[in-house]
This record gives structure tokens, C-alpha cells and sequence, in this order.
């Protein structure tokens, strides 16, 4: 009985890790598009600040 419940338990926390980790790797790239527009945009003030 307890090793059922056990099998059971570890396919639940594959399942809940393989989402989470999908989720992680979803939000990861958004974030890390949004990190990158916003340093172009602070790169470029200081592209513009050094020349002038």
C-alpha cells in the first residue's frame, strides 16, 4: 500500500517539476527579452552621452 502511494506521490512531483519547469524556462525568456530592451535603451543613453 505505502509503495503505491509512494509511485504515486513521485509521478505527481515529476509532473508538477516538468510544469514548473516549462513555466521557468517560459518566464526566463520573457524576462530576459524585456532585460535586453531595457539595457539597449541604457546603452544607447550612454552611447549618446559619451559622444556628446
Amino acid at each position: 500500500m505505502k509503495q503505491i502511494f509512494n509511485t504515486h506521490l513521485l509521478k505527481i512531483q515529476k509532473f508538477k517539476t516538468k510544469n514548473a519547469d516549462r513555466n521557468f524556462r517560459r518566464r526566463k525568456t520573457r524576462l530576459e527579452t524585456k532585460h535586453t530592451e531595457r539595457d539597449r535603451e541604457t546603452l544607447d543613453l550612454v552611447c549618446s552621452s559619451t559622444v556628446k
